[in-house]
């Protein structure tokens, strides 16, 4: 082995010496153009996510004793609020001036608000009406590392014309600047990044001199826009070596199950790994729409009777973002309104009733539970099943995949659609919302249409017209992917009377009705929730005008921060690219692409295209499956150029989704659909906490899973822990048999 090393090292000797030079280069290239940085930012303008605990953005012309004519953007704080400052030089004093005033309505001045750094206080000041700059110096011990944070606090008051907001004074800029000379502090982001790409391009089979060419390439590049740009080229190198730590990582993951993947048990890791990320995610948590889905459930559970005043307005409801005026806008029947479909509350059924089963297990243990619906076990079992249907998405996903791909790349290429895009968070987060549940339905019906397509029997015509009617239970406008077999019909019905075949003719329109039939049976039971409630099988719940157009966003749905779908799930735009590719081999390829158009154009024309706050454009999600052969088939072309190719795409993407669910979790980025959109793109990009994997470990401790270890760990109760252990358990088992129930589906027939 040594001797290898050696013989390997005197060969490329000269290229290791080379990269060396690179490395350090790059090192003190860094560390001197930092300390010539002065950070400025406007507070309400882009600030790459540095301006922290501060209200959204917004604009106004007439702030007294502002300067200038034009609108002046700007921020309100709140108590505490915070202002941070990159890159800085440890141990150099800095000086901030930060324009301010007051804000009240009477004209009052604020009194006191303090100033610090790093728990020391520098300064306590009045605030007063008129704009004005404020400084405050920073002593060089106080400069302990390359991030310099200024915390507000600040004194509020509750506006009279909004008595949900506490705000506490106006910033409008802000700008740091250093006050001595320095001594060079080496920085490594650039060195770190030029590595890091040298490396992907020698796991790409790059030979020597083409990783001494990225090397060199990444540190050239890299010092141009730091010349050029230096303050958002910081946040840019920083986030850009820590994304591609992460696809390095993924790639050395991939060659060690490569070596090691014949000693190790797949499906029990796969068991262990899901479970665990199932725990750390499950909360008893429904919101928003999510209400009027589990509504269906529980007033029929619960009440007999699909009556849903009891679940809107009832005091112990513990959801958020109640739809209250549903309770008022009575129907036909006399009936509160219910806009969401049934098909979700169908599926939870089973887990509802694990849920009940928990719950009265939890009573004899001493907990404060009742059987009404609304304790934790219950929703911990319906955020389950997010997670057991999320399972049948990756599965059918891959199912239709394997149509582009090998085995093994088409369960990559589910993972990466999947985990790629909104379908893991709706999975894990947001389960509540029918968008999962669409998702896996869809993947089983493309897959189904795709393995029937060739000579589809009468039965298989049949089952696929059940398919399409739960796909249409789940979520209405999912009768858009009916556009698949249509075709079929379409071009068998067009060659029949080409050939002047009656025989072939009458079956196609027989088969035609047979799936048409299915699919109404199917629907039945949404027809029938409908009847009790409205008084008519058919209607439209929200009102005619709910899907008017509102424009053609469909450039803003793929680049807008606004839910985006390139910035939002980069992946799903390698599977649209492979779908074309795919297309050229298969021309059921040209009839998946055509149909997510169709749905993706249909979404372009609502008012609401973005689909509010939740996390991506979450309507999609529904119809991502369709591009699992297009992800397939990119996955086997980088793989015929290079093996971890794949690997290295996959890597970079997830690491972002991942990153990218951990900002949206944690407010780091907004979640009201005005802010978003007031968002700029280098913010959504390059902001400085893009990637903020160290807040995990505060998503899983603030879990419910993860608070009820520590409870139970710290008091000497023991029904606690038994109560853990076994919804523990319970969740394993669950998963287990998901996981044996999709390794188990024979092919279509």
């Amino acid at each position: 082995m040594i001797t290898e090393w050696r013989e390997r090292i005197s060969e490329h000797g000269g290229a290791i010496i080379a990269g060396i030079i690179v490395v350090v280069t790059a090192i003190f290239l860094e560390a001197a153009i930092a300390p010539t940085v002065e950070h400025a930012q406007r507070i309400g303008d882009g600030d790459l996510g540095l301006v922290r605990d501060w209200s959204a953005k917004e604009q106004s012309a007439t702030l007294p004793g502002a300067p200038g004519d034009a609108p002046q953007p700007y921020r309100w704080s709140g108590g505490r609020s915070r202002l941070v400052f990159e890159p800085v030089v440890a141990g150099q004093p800095q000086i901030i001036s930060i324009g301010l005033l007051s804000g009240r309505p009477d004209g009052a001045a604020i009194a006191p608000v303090h100033w610090s750094v790093a728990d020391q206080r520098l300064a306590t000041l009045t605030i007063g009406p008129s704009w004005r700059t404020y400084h405050v110096l920073v002593p060089g011990e106080l400069v302990r590392r390359n991030t310099l944070e200024l915390v507000i606090d600040t004194p509020t008051f509750v506006p009279p014309d909004d008595e949900h907001r506490e705000l506490g004074l106006i910033g409008t800029t802000a700008r740091r600047h250093g006050v001595a000379p320095v001594v060079l502090v080496p920085r490594v982001s650039l060195a770190v990044l030029a590595l890091v790409a040298a490396a992907l391009a020698w796991l790409l089979r790059g030979r020597w001199h083409a990783v001494w060419l990225t090397l060199a390439g990444v540190v050239a590049v890299g010092a141009t826009v730091l010349l050029a740009w230096p303050w958002p080229a910081f946040a840019v190198l920083r986030s850009a070596a820590v994304l591609g730590c992460w696809t390095l990582g993924g790639l050395l993951v991939w060659l060690l199950w490569r070596r090691w993947r014949h000693r190790l048990a797949p499906r029990r890791l796969a068991l262990a790994g899901l479970t665990l990320l199932t725990l750390t995610t499950l909360a008893p948590v429904i919101d928003a729409d999510g209400v009027e889905y589990y509504a269906w459930l529980r007033s029929l559970a619960v009440d007999g009777d699909l009556e849903f005043t009891n679940e809107y307005l009832a005091p112990d409801v513990p959801f958020g973002h109640i739809p209250t005026w549903l309770a008022g806008a009575r129907t036909a029947t006399d009936h509160a309104q219910n806009l969401a479909s049934v098909g979700p509350a169908l599926v939870w059924a089973p887990f509802y009733l694990l849920g009940e089963a928990l719950t009265r297990v939890g009573i004899v243990f001493g907990e404060p539970w009742r059987t009404d619906g609304y304790a934790p076990p219950y929703l911990l079992m319906v955020d389950l099943a997010g997670m057991v249907v999320g399972l049948a998405t990756v599965w059918y996903s891959s199912q239709l995949a394997r149509r582009a791909a090998g085995q093994s790349l088409a369960l990559l290429a589910a993972i990466g659609l999947c985990a790629g895009s909104a379908i893991i968070y709706f999975a894990l987060f947001e389960s509540y919302y029918a968008h999962i549940l669409s998702a896996a339905l869809v993947a089983a019906f493309a897959w189904y249409w795709h393995a029937t397509r060739q000579a589809r029997t009468a039965r298989q015509w049949a089952v696929l017209g059940l398919l399409a009617g739960a796909m249409c239970l789940a979520y209405w406008i999912n009768a858009l992917v009916m556009l698949l077999p249509a075709i079929d019909a379409l071009a068998a019905g067009i060659d029949a009377v080409r050939r002047r075949d009656v025989r072939g003719f009458v079956r196609t329109i027989g088969c035609g009705v047979l799936f048409l039939g299915t699919s109404l049976l199917a629907f039945t039971p949404q027809m029938l929730a409908w009847q009790v409630v409205y008084g008519t099988p058919l209607t439209i719940p929200h009102g005619g005008g709910f899907a008017g157009p509102g424009g053609f966003k469909f450039i803003e749905m793929f680049l807008s921060p606004l839910h985006g779908q390139l910035w939002w799930a980069p992946l799903s735009i390698v599977a649209l690219i492979g779908t074309i590719g795919y297309a050229r081999h298969d021309r059921a390829g040209w009839w998946l692409l055509l149909t997510f158009v169709l749905y993706f154009g249909y979404n372009a024309t609502l008012s609401s295209w973005h689909g509010g706050g939740p996390f991506g454009l979450r309507r999609i999600v529904n119809v991502l499956p369709l591009l699992a052969p297009g992800m397939g088939w990119a996955l086997a072309w980088l793989a015929r150029r290079a093996p971890a190719a794949p690997i290295a795409v996959l890597g970079a993407g997830l690491a972002w989704q991942a990153g990218l669910m951990i900002r949206f979790l944690v407010y780091a980025i907004p979640h009201h659909p005005g802010e978003l959109n007031r968002l700029g793109l280098a913010e959504f990009l390059f902001a400085s906490d893009n990637l903020p994997y160290d807040a995990l470990g505060r998503i899983i401790t603030t879990g419910w899973f993860g608070r009820q270890v520590v409870e139970a760990l710290s008091t000497g109760d023991a029904a606690p822990r038994v109560l853990v252990l076994l919804i523990g358990a319970c969740t394993a088992l669950v998963i287990w048999g998901a996981l044996r129930a999709w390794w188990r589906i024979p092919a279509a027939r």
